[in-house]
């Protein structure tokens, strides 16, 4: 994730991404650039945390799946915040 201004990029569950929130556990982030890694198969999700942000569209669902026995290489995401 790479972004200037006024953001974050925060980890969520599918329920806090549907409605645009955060719990006391989510983790965040407020540096740019950040890497995260894909560690597991599934489904993580990312919201702005920044009020009315990710009501505007800031958030993405990025699903992983699990590497297959040919191995193709790794997958790189690039994901930039607009203000």
């Amino acid at each position: 994730f790479t972004w200037s201004g006024n953001h974050d990029v925060v980890v969520v569950s599918e329920a806090d991404y549907s409605g645009c929130t955060k719990s006391s556990s989510s983790v965040t982030y407020t540096s740019s650039p950040k890497s995260i890694p894909l560690t597991a198969a599934g489904t993580t999700y990312y919201i702005c945390s920044i009020t009315g942000h990710c009501g505007a569209g800031m958030k993405v669902a990025v699903t992983a799946t699990a590497a297959s026995s040919s191995s193709s290489p790794p997958l790189l995401l690039l994901l930039f915040l607009a203000p």
